[in-house]
């Protein structure tokens, strides 16, 4: 008696054996729901010239600051030294 060699059986390659399975229709409606909503924001920011991106030049970030210029007269020592004292006093401070 000779035992008989077990079959090994290569796997499928047809293509209806690989696909992959399809989603279920839940899931398409989800994904559907979630890509018009971002959809609608957009066209929603577009249509009312507005921005949400946190990073933006929108009122919040964009405060104007005025600037402060000061022009030392006289000659150039007495500029410099009043210059020293005015940075001397914003170490200070700051």
């Amino acid at each position: 008696m000779t035992a008989a060699a077990p079959q090994i059986q290569a796997p499928p390659t047809t293509a209806a054996a690989i696909r992959a399975p399809r989603p279920r229709r839940v899931t398409q409606y989800i994904v559907l729901a979630v890509v018009l909503i971002f959809a609608l924001g957009h066209l929603w920011d577009i249509v009312t010239f507005q921005e949400h991106w946190p990073y933006s030049r929108y009122s919040m970030y964009s405060t104007t600051k005025p600037k402060k210029t000061q022009v030392f007269e006289g000659d150039p020592k007495t500029a410099a030294a009043q210059l020293v004292e005015k940075l001397k006093f914003e170490a200070r401070v700051l």
